[in-house]
């Protein structure tokens, strides 16, 4: 065991599979404590490090103080779990999180989706911010807005677990509801999450 630390000629042929792209094993990333990290095996690809278990579960870049997410998948753990160990490496090693919540399913924009659901984005309630905070009320007084059989917010609900029971017939139907909530927010950019200090221009 090397514990990171690499021979020169181990160090040379690490930088130039990096300078081709090809991912690298990695077990140390700078003086950064690890610990966090430890139950996924990491690769590197250039500047961009690849968390796996069963398969892909993240992909994350860090520069600066920032740690951005590029990618985040179920891959024996589930989401919520790797967020969670991200943010506790990024905790212990001084990072503010940054991200953009792309999330698709069927066409659907799960953001978008969430936000029908509960007034904010999934990645809110892991205390992670974004412009809907400023719009709290405005949204959640929207998402009351009656609809055949109840409002917004109910019917978001109720397809939401229709679909989680294998119910495909009601995509359409979700769609719509994201078209309705993506007009109501009108240019607010729900996508950006920050989680740390403050971001740096």
């Amino acid at each position: 065991m090397n514990n990171g630390v690499y021979s020169k000629e181990a160090r040379r042929t690490r930088r130039l599979k990096m300078e081709r792209k090809e991912p690298v094993l990695v077990t140390q990333i700078g003086n950064y404590d690890m610990s966090a990290l430890s139950t996924f095996t990491i690769t590197a690809v250039g500047s961009v490090f690849i968390l796996t278990r069963n398969n892909q579960c993240a992909k994350i870049k860090m520069y600066d103080d920032i740690l951005h997410i590029i990618s985040l998948n179920k891959c024996g753990y589930r989401g919520t779990i790797t967020l969670k160990r991200i943010i506790a490496f990024a905790n212990r090693n001084g990072f503010t999180i940054e991200l953009e919540d792309a999330s698709m399913l069927d066409e659907i924009d799960l953001a978008l989706f969430k936000i029908a659901q509960t007034g904010n984005t999934w990645y809110a309630k892991h205390g992670f911010r974004n412009a809907l905070d400023l719009h709290q009320d405005r949204i959640l007084e929207f998402l009351q807005t009656p609809e055949e059989d109840g409002t917004i917010q109910s019917k978001a609900i109720e397809y939401g677990e229709r679909l989680k029971q294998g119910d495909t017939t009601v995509v359409d139907k979700i769609k719509e509801i994201c078209d309705k909530v993506e007009r109501f927010l009108n240019g607010i950019d729900y996508s950006f999450h920050r989680k740390g200090g403050t971001r740096r221009r």
